[in-house]
């Protein structure tokens, strides 16, 4: 008799072990799923952005060109990713605009950041036409997970003439995000 009540309470406790592993597993999916879904609401910039493009561009004339980062505020990058430089252009006709961007400064070495910049995206050329409103990407820049965080200053040319001082800062991803994501 003995030993069936022992056998019992081995099975009972093998049913609290699987149910208890069972729930540690649903909740850190629960966690995780929750938790990169936050983080993925970060995602929803790349729309804001072209809303702040338009919202630049609501009372301009026509012929001008905004870009991200040529504010006043310092565009964060995120290290370890792909970074995109955006402009917005108004032509009032078709145009073939000819850009190259320049590093010109900041607090992370200009050779460093030339070496982020993905081959031949620091200039080129790019046609517009009227009421095209969507945001064009001008540089794309491959920062490594290790890169320094800092300012970084870019000068962008159009038609080798007009000049858009651009400013952005790169910074790390959190704890968070980068452990669970």
């Amino acid at each position: 008799m003995n030993k069936k009540g022992g056998f019992e309470m081995s099975i009972t406790t093998l049913v609290v072990i699987v149910i208890a592993v069972i729930m540690l597993i649903l909740g850190l999916f629960l966690v995780r799923n929750i938790m990169c879904g936050a983080i993925g609401m970060t995602g929803d910039i790349n729309d804001k952005m072209r809303g702040q493009i338009d919202e630049m561009f609501g009372g301009i004339s026509s012929g001008e060109v905004q870009c991200i980062g040529g504010g006043s505020e310092n565009v964060k990058m995120p290290a370890d990713g792909v970074a995109n430089i955006y402009c917005g252009f108004r032509p009032d006709k078709t145009t073939t605009y000819t850009y190259s961007i320049e590093v010109t400064g900041g607090e992370i070495p200009k050779e460093t950041i030339t070496s982020w910049i993905i081959a031949g995206s620091d200039k080129g050329t790019i046609t517009v036409a009227p009421g095209d409103n969507e945001p064009k990407k001008l540089l794309y820049m491959r920062i490594p997970k290790d890169a320094q965080e800092g300012l970084i200053l870019m000068t962008l040319k159009i038609n080798g003439k007009s000049d858009v001082k651009l400013s952005y800062e790169v910074a790390r991803m959190g704890f968070v995000q980068g452990a669970i994501c």
